[in-house]
């Protein structure tokens, strides 16, 4: 039987120290991901109110002229009429 190799106390506190870098990467990289992804629910979000709100100022509009569009005419062709 071969007999294991020992490590050196300088070799596992580099083993060591590479393990916890690692694993400081691994957080934080998912906690950038977890971040990146609430982001993206953020903006979809507001987009989707922006466009909701859109949606309601066209409607609004669209009745006001609706409404503003005979009382509009009107005074010009009072105009025509009364112009010599």
């Amino acid at each position: 039987m071969t007999k294991k190799k020992k490590r050196s106390p300088r070799r596992r506190i580099q083993l060591l120290a590479i393990m916890i870098a690692a694993l400081i990467l691994i957080v934080s990289g998912v906690s950038m991901y977890m971040t990146n992804i609430e982001r993206q629910q953020d903006v979809q979000a507001t987009r989707t109110s922006l466009y909701e709100m859109n949606a309601t100022i066209e409607d609004y509009l669209t009745q006001t002229q609706a409404a503003e569009t005979p009382a509009a005419t009107q005074p010009a062709m009072i105009t025509a009429e009364a112009t010599p």
